[in-house]
């Protein structure tokens, strides 16, 4: 192996080290309506500094998190109750099937197939039966651990699983990235926060990218 070679996958390590933690944020602005104590968090995180550079929707966020005195935590509780949870209609369901199916079915062909990834990994949804696999949340925790397991191993043995980047590439390219831009739709057609609008551009060009850099170490295995 070529130092050309060690020097592009640790590069590229670094990268997945970094991109595990905008999961985490990303994970934490879906999870719950955003409250003060997730509010400083994500601010203290440093992940929205700069996003502007990174894609032109970026300026919403960080413009959104530059104050907190602009922030209405009720609001923002009840625009995650209609966007995502309910109890009346849900504006735009954070299950892949329902942008999937034809029929916008739950419990449908995508639901099985992220059931089968993750029972590949010896992994199995603790709701298993009652809600749907293919709920967002559960994908990005599940890319989470493919990253976090890959990293594992190339500390130990300085190479990468390929059979772990084919699956976490099979989860972007066949899951996420086709209905998360589906999904970023709807948000910003029923949202009236900058918070939900600016987050849903900043998740679809966070996994364009994290797709980008998995093809891209695949490339060198």
């Amino acid at each position: 192996m070529t130092s050309t070679m060690v020097s592009k996958k640790e590069e590229l390590s670094q990268i997945l080290e970094s991109s595990v933690n905008t999961y985490k944020v990303l994970f934490f602005l879906f999870s719950e309506p955003l409250n003060e104590d997730l509010y400083d968090q994500v601010k203290n995180s440093g992940m929205m500094n700069g996003l502007s550079e990174v894609f032109e929707e970026g300026q919403i966020l960080e413009d959104y998190f530059e104050s907190l005195e602009s922030v209405n935590f009720d609001e923002i509780t009840n625009e995650y109750r209609r966007l995502f949870i309910g109890p009346n209609m849900i504006n735009a369901p954070l299950w892949e099937s329902f942008y999937t199916d034809e029929k916008n079915l739950l419990f449908s062909k995508s639901t099985f197939q992220i059931r089968d990834l993750l029972l590949k990994s010896g992994r199995e949804y603790i709701l298993k039966n009652n809600e749907p696999e293919d709920h967002l949340l559960v994908e990005l925790e599940f890319a989470i651990y493919l990253i976090n397991e890959n990293l594992r191993t190339y500390e130990e043995t300085g190479e990468f699983n390929k059979t772990l980047l084919e699956d976490h590439l099979n989860l972007l390219t066949n899951h996420l990235c086709v209905w998360v831009p589906q999904l970023g739709e709807r948000i910003r057609k029923h949202s009236t926060t900058p918070l939900y609008v600016g987050s849903s551009y900043f998740l679809e060009s966070f996994l364009k990218f994290d797709e980008e850099t998995v093809r891209e170490l695949l490339e060198l295995l």
